[in-house]
């Protein structure tokens, strides 16, 4: 509902939400308009998209391209994530349509697609950065953890290992219940610290 959205619940007259829908349609190019004036219900042109929409699109059309540009895309798509997705109390809804947990898996799964890639190509400076996008979204993904663990193994980085793990450790730490990293990525770092020591 978009007095929730734009006015957090406050009391506010369905005639002011259609006045200032009026004053920013031009600078919207018309995009967005009132189905009706019955109710706070407003459409958007097809034109109108979502970073996450976007996001979904860079990762669709990666899969056809070369791994090259494939990186150039996932990498586009990543830049358009700040934080967590649907952050705030305003997003419920986000949440019980269960968006919230379809947008932090296709974050986690894009950062995941092109640390691959970059790991393929030896670009170590793109693969952190793109552990570092999946994390501004999701901070405690086991599974991101374990590809900024691999990819400071593969840039020859013991010590960025177990920083990596540590820190995973300490955010566990300050969540109620004891958490500790998943058995895979505990596994995971005994398995990078041996072979380190055995090269």
């Amino acid at each position: 509902d978009i007095l929730d959205a734009v006015w957090k619940g406050a009391l506010i007259d369905r005639r002011t939400m259609f006045n200032r829908l009026s004053t920013i349609r031009p600078k919207l190019g018309g995009f967005v308009a009132p189905i009706a004036k019955t109710d706070s219900t407003v459409r958007l042109e097809g034109v109108v998209v979502t970073d996450l929409q976007l996001l979904q699109d860079f990762v669709e059309r990666a899969k056809a391209e070369s791994s090259g540009e494939a990186m150039q895309l996932l990498r586009a798509g990543l830049e358009l994530v700040e934080g967590p997705p649907f952050d705030g109390p305003m997003f419920e809804w986000a949440y019980t349509l269960q968006l919230h947990s379809a947008a932090l898996t296709l974050i986690r799964e894009s950062a995941l697609a092109l640390v691959d890639l970059a790991l393929d190509s030896g670009d170590f400076k793109l693969a952190r950065t793109a552990v570092a996008a999946g994390l501004r979204s999701a901070r405690l993904s086991d599974e991101l953890y374990q590809a900024r663990m691999r990819v400071e193994a593969a840039a020859g980085n013991p010590a960025g290992v177990r920083e990596a793990y540590n820190e995973l450790v300490l955010l566990l730490d300050e969540l109620d219940g004891g958490y500790e990293p998943h058995e895979d990525t505990q596994r995971l770092l005994a398995e990078l610290v041996s072979k380190r020591l055995s090269a």
